[in-house]
């Protein structure tokens, strides 16, 4: 099976806080996660998939952009071992 990861880059609650990345996903209703650094929120959020899902799943990262931006880059698919 194939998950699709979205992440996302938001200010935080504080502008003093600077900004936060997390990540849902519609393939797993209700996941999300959240981090200060995007390296930091792919591991935990491919721990947790892989826990859910087992080892043979296939995480598909997408970055999340406002619908303006014209470019988006291809999806990245995490590789097997974290």
């Amino acid at each position: 099976m194939t998950v699709t990861l979205k992440i996302h880059l938001e200010p935080a609650g504080d502008p003093r806080d600077g900004f936060v990345w997390w990540a849902e996903s519609a393939d797993l209703p209700g996941f999300n996660a959240a981090a200060d650094h995007l390296t930091e929120l792919i591991a935990q959020a491919t721990d947790a998939i892989r826990e859910i899902m087992g080892d043979d799943v296939e995480i598909v990262q997408e970055l999340a952009f406002d619908d303006d931006q014209e470019q988006r880059p291809e999806p990245v698919v995490a590789d097997s071992e974290p």
